[in-house]
């Protein structure tokens, strides 16, 4: 009979709060290194993050990025004013959405592991990665109770388990990435609602899941600063919003606003007579006529326009002409 192993000593746990707003706080085992908060990037925009590092540095535990923005999708009236994928736009008051289109959970926690997680490792494996359906499910649960009429909240969310080797050793994770596109008034916004994961040696992949799964359940958001933030956000989103409303009925009661409907309908019109189709060169910013017929429209560096009736790329050297109404 093969002798028992030693039972791993008990983890002892200590409550850790965010040294920066007092924002939240998170159990955390004791004499582990422990960074990170709530950052706070415009008066709307905070992020949180915290990382929990074992004192021999083996064990890395993360919650939450401070690198990851929010994101807008893209779509034409951006493209049109050059804010094109991968591009930052600026709604006003230091918030700074990436253009990006929006990543399902499972996708982005696949992502984030190979960009950032293992960077610098070698010989990556994804042994496991799948759909979460049933977080899901309790996060729809969750945000129903507090959902606001005209807003279309959707969440995916997935996992990843992966292998990797870093000076010479081989190390073992998991992460958890839950994505949240939210829809309002013709505006698509999604970010990385819920990130979570580790990395630690073979031998203390199991101590290292414990750890994680204990500072998850035990985080907590501070009442007081709750209530804070809902009045800042509150604020803000009433300026914002009356702000784009006034300069609103201002621009429709310009006489440029009503002779640019005039130069619209005549566009539509010539276009028709002629057979042609006007596209837009989002890389830089110019509208040309082509002529009509095809479903999808193509250029490449050279200036050559392809048509095509299906969603097809003729080459790789050629980018997607965006279609005017």
């Amino acid at each position: 009979m093969p002798a028992a192993q030693p039972a791993e000593p008990a983890v002892r746990y200590v409550r850790w709060s965010d040294p920066r707003e007092n924002a939240f706080s998170l159990e955390v085992p004791a004499g582990w290194r422990v960074t990170g908060g709530l950052f706070r990037f415009a008066s709307v925009d905070t992020r949180g993050a915290v990382e929990a590092a074992s004192p021999d540095g083996q064990i890395r535990i993360t919650l939450g990025d401070a690198e990851l923005p929010t994101f807008t999708e893209p779509n034409q009236t951006l493209a049109m004013t050059g804010f094109t994928e991968g591009r930052w736009y600026s709604p006003g008051y230091g918030v700074q959405f990436l253009v990006r289109r929006y990543t399902p959970g499972t996708a982005f926690a696949t992502e984030y592991v190979r960009t950032k997680v293992a960077r610098g490792c070698s010989e990556l494996s994804l042994l496991d990665t799948r759909d979460r359906p049933d977080a899901v499910q309790a996060i729809n649960a969750v945000n129903a109770q507090y959902s606001a009429v005209g807003v279309s909240m959707v969440v995916t969310a997935g996992e990843t388990a992966f292998t990797c080797r870093s000076s010479g050793r081989m190390l073992r994770g998991y992460y958890f990435a839950g994505t949240q596109l939210t829809r309002t008034q013709g505006v698509s916004l999604w970010n990385v609602q819920y990130l979570f994961g580790g990395i630690a040696p073979a031998d203390k992949t199991a101590q290292g899941q414990v750890v994680l799964e204990h500072m998850v359940r035990s985080f907590e958001l501070n009442p007081q600063w709750v209530g804070m933030q809902q009045n800042i956000t509150a604020n803000t989103s009433k300026i914002v919003s009356r702000t784009h409303q006034e300069i609103s009925n201002i621009i429709s009661d310009t006489y440029w606003s009503r002779q640019s409907v005039m130069d619209e309908l005549s566009r539509r019109r010539s276009n028709v007579t002629l057979g042609l189709e006007d596209v837009i060169d989002t890389q830089y910013g110019r509208q040309i006529k082509v002529e009509s017929g095809s479903n999808y429209y193509w250029i490449d560096h050279t200036g050559t326009i392809v048509g095509t009736d299906t969603y097809t790329r003729p080459n790789l050297d050629f980018r997607e002409l965006i279609r005017l109404p």
